[in-house]
């Protein structure tokens, strides 16, 4: 079974979730539209939408919440691109995850939704979208 999710992370873990992702396989930039509460200024998270996400795909995104990827020999946390250790858990445990349940939503009404919710508004170059 596949599900359509939107995820969101905090603007300061955005190049260190993105990294994790990418780790999984999934990416680069996934996290890349910006959100405010204003829709300028700094952008306050970053979201990403993912339709039909298959299964064992939430499921490694999920488990980076108490498991980080392995890396491979050559690879340490805080070199070559990746963040430190620390960073790497504290974006994995700050991204959050919203299912689209009602499929009647469409993914737009199903973001507009979630922003609202969380007083956010998409954000573009310092002007609302």
């Amino acid at each position: 079974m596949s599900n359509s999710v939107l995820y969101m992370i905090p603007a300061e873990h955005k190049v260190a979730i993105n990294k994790l992702w990418e780790l999984l396989g999934l990416g680069p930039s996934n996290f890349d539209v910006p959100t405010s509460s204003t829709g300028t200024g700094a952008p306050e998270y970053f979201l990403g939408n993912y339709e039909n996400m298959p299964a064992h795909e939430e499921a490694a995104v999920r488990a980076l919440r108490t498991t980080l990827p392995e890396l491979d020999e050559e690879q340490e946390w805080g070199e070559g691109g990746l963040p430190s250790k620390e960073d790497a858990q504290a974006a994995a445990a700050a991204q959050a995850f919203y299912i689209r349940e009602d499929q009647s939503l469409t993914p737009v009404g199903h973001m507009q939704a979630i922003l609202s919710a969380l007083g956010q508004v998409l954000w573009s170059d310092g002007e609302e979208i």
